[in-house]
């Protein structure tokens, strides 16, 4: 091992005191700079899996939007079948309507056909002489 010579403030020293417990000062030390490098280089490898990681996501959204883009497009495609069938089942409807309307007025002129016409040997009268005869 190396040798190396460090000049620290005063809180500083206090703090690693406090916090080094029943192990040597330069034992202490050196631990806390190797956890530090260690930690730097899991820093630096964990930005760089974090950008990995950024791209695999960004790759899975897009398939995701591709995938909700057909499922919107199966959807929609389903909602226009069924509102196509929907028109027609209406439209079919309509027609029995109007069939049943045209069917109607050929009965009721049937029936105004079949209705006495009114008695032309009536005397009109006012209607203060409807009782007298």
């Amino acid at each position: 091992m190396k040798t190396i010579t460090i000049r620290i403030e005063d809180a500083v020293l206090t703090k690693i005191d406090e916090q080094r417990g029943s192990a040597t000062r330069s034992d202490y030390i050196r631990n806390l700079l190797s956890s530090s490098l260690e930690y730097r280089e899991n820093a630096s490898n964990t930005k760089e899996n974090t950008n990995e990681i950024k791209e695999h996501t960004n790759v899975i959204g897009e398939n995701t939007d591709v995938f909700d883009k057909n499922t919107q497009n199966d959807t929609s495609e389903r909602l226009i079948g069924t509102l196509q069938e929907e028109v027609n089942y209406l439209r079919s409807k309509l027609d029995d309507i109007i069939k049943l309307i045209h069917q109607e007025q050929s009965l009721h002129l049937q029936t105004q056909r079949q209705l006495k016409s009114p008695e032309k040997g009536i005397a009109l009268k006012s209607w203060w002489q409807f009782w007298k005869k």
